[in-house]
């Protein structure tokens, strides 16, 4: 005989409602309550009649199906887990309660949020590293809740605004006009502020070798020798010359470097042979190029003629030649910050009379360091970058994922009217949290009530034998508006269709969510830092700022002759003569060294914070109920 309700227990393997097996009666049903609520799992009270055993005993089982006949067909209404004992077990009747919470609900969430994880809801920058395995945060910047099915299990997601599986209608006929309530279930707020600051380590390295701007400012006295430096205080140099790694500060440090004394190796040797010297005087046959050869005293003459000069003593003062090389190198690391501050606004209908009561949302959005490695990336891509905002990345996936935050927090406050009427078995059945639901009456607002169903309700009163059931539905009162389109805007880095998409930049371009009820746009800046950019490698114009050699030989050997000589002019009847202090020429050249001086611009600088403008549009909130609509008639 067919039964009105049918209670089996079963196994908890048993997840497929069987018609004929699974209608049958292990326990009398006196009264039952089933209730679902969005976001939760639904939950079945039933009292029965006192079976007098324990209903944890060891191989008993706790699972049930529970069904009704309706129009001839047995239709499952619930699948759970019983998860209380009764307290009135010295009663005649006990209520037990169950829920459907599916046994692998742990598994199937996770598996259905790791395919959530995709843009612009999902974004590891502004999860915290020991949350990126917590299925619930997916649903942070979604308009959507999780839904458990109370008689397949299944585990899905459902829009709080839209349901996925359609709308039921309501007409006069399909309600107890009598049993309406409408109830305001919140204020709206009219806009919400998403604040959040990007971090990173701006880093770069790399080497620029300097060897060619040494040559081209050093001076050589004489020759042509490419390649080489030279010097009068070429030992000195030699011995000050940076040797490699040696730290420089500023975030530079010497790559490469050395100076190679090939002063009689390469340098052709000097020879000469003056005449004017006696034969026993010889000079040096190995002096090198450009040497000075200071000979002293020389006798100017008396009465007018030159005598024949001897020089007494030659003072030499050699070149040394060096083949230099020098690397820069550099490496610095920078902390780097974007404080973005979002704020949005939504155009609602007026639910409070009184201006001022609506209130701001401000939700702050912590975020993860943009050069850590997240699940296998780096979000910034280039730690060179000087902003985040304006990469790809950032504009495509973050920016988006921040405004799809303030997008679900206002239209979840938006919510703000709920409406519960009581109807019949049959116009139940076909509802479900995953639906939508318009409801027309006259009493209502413009007549009608759209909104997302947020409750389900139905029962049998154990006194009465009557069945109810009760809807609740959750409506917006925005007011509506055209969806919103993209604008790409105007290119700034090349002409359009000369580089490949992706390097394009675009200034004014409108990027809209896909729900496109909001768009939004950054304009290109320029951070607020020292201005150099590591995304490529740097070069002589970019670090260095002052660049001289002091004590170049030319000048050196003008300072050593004009210095350290002694003339004494010949007059009559007095012989003049011309001679060079030795004790003068090795201070002035001690003086004077040859030395390389440079100026290099800081890379070890910061912090740098940059404050980002983003410009968003109206948030679209729908119609859904309207209080400002005419009386119905």
């Amino acid at each position: 005989m067919a039964r009105m309700l049918n209670f089996a227990w079963v196994d908890a393997s048993e997840t497929t409602f069987d018609p004929v097996d699974h209608a049958r009666e292990d326990e009398r049903v006196y009264s039952y309550e089933f209730e679902h609520v969005e976001g939760d799992f639904a939950s079945l009270k039933i009292t029965i009649k006192n079976p007098r055993v324990g209903l944890l005993a060891l191989g008993r089982k706790t699972w049930l199906w529970f069904s009704k006949l309706h129009e001839g067909v047995q239709t499952p209404l619930f699948f759970g887990r019983l998860i209380g004992i009764p307290d009135n077990i010295f009663q005649d009747t006990i209520e037990l309660e169950f829920t459907a919470r599916p046994a692998d609900y742990a598994d199937q969430k996770v598996a259905l949020a790791d395919t959530l994880k995709v843009a612009p809801y999902w974004d590891p920058l502004f999860v915290k590293e020991d949350s990126l395995d917590d299925p619930d945060v997916v649903l942070e910047a979604r308009t959507a809740l999780w839904h458990i099915d109370p008689v397949t299990h299944v585990v899905t997601i459902s829009d709080i605004l839209v349901g996925e599986d359609g709308t039921v209608t309501f007409t006069g006929d399909d309600y107890y006009d009598g049993d309406m309530e409408l109830s305001r279930a919140n204020t709206p707020a009219r806009s919400a502020v998403v604040r959040t600051s990007v971090s990173w380590d701006n880093q770069g390295a790399g080497t620029i070798d300097l060897t060619g701007l040494i040559l081209e400012t050093w001076r050589n006295p004489v020759g042509n020798y490419w390649g080489m430096i030279s010097s009068y205080t070429f030992p000195g140099l030699l011995n000050d010359w940076p040797q490699d790694q040696k730290s420089l500060g500023k975030g530079y440090y010497v790559y490469q470097s050395y100076l190679r004394d090939v002063t009689n190796e390469n340098v052709p040797p000097y020879i000469k042979k003056d005449t004017t010297v006696a034969d026993d005087f010889e000079f040096p046959s190995n002096l090198p190029v450009g040497s000075l050869m200071l000979a002293g005293p020389a006798i100017i003459g008396q009465f007018g003629f030159n005598p024949e000069p001897l020089p007494s003593s030659m003072t030499y003062v050699p070149l040394g030649w060096g083949v230099p090389k020098f690397v820069l190198g550099y490496a610095a690391s920078r902390s780097y910050t974007e404080n973005l501050t979002i704020t949005m606004t939504c155009a609602v209908q007026d639910v409070l009379t009184l201006s001022g009561e609506d209130d701001v949302i401000t939700i702050d959005v912590p975020a993860n360091s943009a050069s850590a490695v997240l699940l296998g990336e780096i979000p910034i891509g280039d730690v060179g970058r000087r902003s985040y905002v304006l990469s790809d990345r950032g504009l495509d996936r973050s920016l988006p994922h921040l405004v799809a935050i303030g997008r679900a927090n206002l239209i979840s406050r938006s919510r703000a009217f709920r409406l519960t009427f009581t109807t019949n078995f049959s116009n139940m059945l076909p509802c479900s949290l995953r639906k939508s639901a318009v409801v027309y009456n006259l009493r209502l607002p413009g007549g009608q009530m759209v909104g997302k169903i947020v409750g389900i309700q139905h029962g049998l009163d154990g006194a009465t034998g009557a069945l109810r059931a009760k809807i609740t539905i959750a409506s917006c009162a925005g007011l509506g508006g055209a969806p919103y389109t993209v604008e790409p805007g105007d290119p700034t880095y090349v002409e359009e269709g000369y580089v490949a998409q992706g390097y394009q930049r675009y200034d004014s371009s409108v990027m809209v969510l896909p729900s496109s009820d909001v768009s939004f746009s950054v304009e290109s800046f320029e951070p607020d830092d020292d201005g150099v950019d590591f995304t490529s490698r740097l070069g002589t114009r970019d670090v260095i700022r002052l660049f001289t050699i002091s004590g170049q030989p030319d000048d050196q050997a003008e300072s050593v002759m004009d210095g350290s000589v002694t003339v004494t002019p010949a007059t009559y009847g007095v012989q003049g003569s011309t001679s060079y202090d030795e004790a003068k020429i090795r201070q002035l050249l001690q003086e004077s060294p040859s030395k390389v001086n440079m100026e290099l611009r800081p890379l070890a600088t910061g912090p740098f914070e940059t404050d980002v403008s983003v410009t968003v549009t109206d948030l679209i909130i729908p119609r859904q109920i309207d209080l400002e609509a005419e009386a119905a008639s």
